[in-house]
């Protein structure tokens, strides 16, 4: 029987577990799920080594990742292929963020092992230089993008393992799950109305202001909000042996019901961690099978 691996694979990311050897190849198209998307033009930008969890540039033209052994931080270059290491901190490609001019990169970082709770660096990515940050580590998917005074930043409570907000500039906070659940990647719409969070398995849409569970959004891991905020890309992972992932596939999920459809139908190809491009046309994710990172087109039917 097979096992749905969601913790797995998020576990696999915390683990730096290796995966299998590396394939530079051209998947084809996935078929058109009807009242969905379709990929097409997917192709492989990433050969010779393993990496993970791709983060698009608001301009569409890089990627960070994380390598697959260590989450060491990357980037690619998409127009060359070329990949770069931007940080050889253990943990450091672990979802970080670019800021919303894609001047600065941020990630977590620990000065050695023993430290407990890490501090948020920022990569001025003109020179390379790395600056100490002030933004929440709990909170960085949504506080590396906040803006204004007003933004709200959405964190996990490491105590509680609740999720929380508050306004970029400190002068409110909030719970925004108040039932005793103990969540994980909080991710926030773009509008910041609602936040996806996971409880195991399970993905669940909460208001962001506080007043309670919107719906439940089934089982999965949720990679990417659409620009719109009107779909969710998610993966579901399955493993034979409890450990070793034996495949995965993309869906997306309409926020207005909870609909879920198929994105890809790959039974050779492992997708995890979905990314949406700023613009709303491509997506970008990795293979766990092999470590490549692929980019395509997106087209809604």
């Amino acid at each position: 029987m097979k096992m749905k691996a969601n913790s797995l694979s998020f576990n696999r990311l915390l683990s730096g577990c290796a995966t299998f050897a590396l394939a530079f190849v051209l998947m084809s198209t996935t078929a058109p799920t009807p009242g969905g998307f379709t990929l097409k033009n997917v192709k492989a930008v990433t050969s010779g080594e393993e990496y993970s969890m791709p983060v698009w540039s608001p301009d569409g033209t890089r990627l960070l990742v994380s390598s697959a052994h260590g989450m060491k931080l990357h980037v690619v270059e998409l127009g060359t292929r070329t990949v770069t290491q931007l940080s050889d901190v253990e943990g450091s490609g672990f979802n970080a963020s670019w800021s919303p001019d894609g001047k600065n990169v941020y990630y977590r970082h620990k000065s050695d092992r023993l430290q407990v709770h890490p501090e948020i660096k920022r990569i001025r990515m003109s020179d390379r230089q790395v600056q100490n940050s002030s933004l929440n580590p709990n909170g960085l998917l949504s506080a590396s993008k906040a803006q204004s005074d007003k933004d709200v930043v959405v964190s996990i409570n490491i105590e509680t393992l609740g999720i929380e907000a508050a306004l970029k500039d400190g002068s409110k906070s909030w719970a925004v799950t108040t039932d005793g659940g103990q969540y994980y990647r909080p991710l926030l719409s773009p509008d910041q109305q609602t936040v996806v969070v996971h409880e195991g398995s399970e993905m669940y849409l909460f208001a962001t202001d506080g007043s309670g569970l919107i719906r439940h959004l089934g089982t999965g891991l949720a990679g990417s909000w659409s620009p719109d905020g009107k779909h969710l890309m998610t993966f579901l992972d399955e493993s034979q042996d409890g450990h070793t992932i034996s495949g995965s596939e993309l869906y997306m999920v309409n926020v207005e019901d909870g609909q879920l459809s198929d994105l890809t139908q790959t039974p050779d190809v492992y997708e995890l961690w979905p990314a949406w491009s700023a613009d709303g046309t491509k997506i970008a994710f990795e293979d766990a099978r092999t470590g490549v990172i692929y980019v395509a087109d997106i087209v809604e039917n």
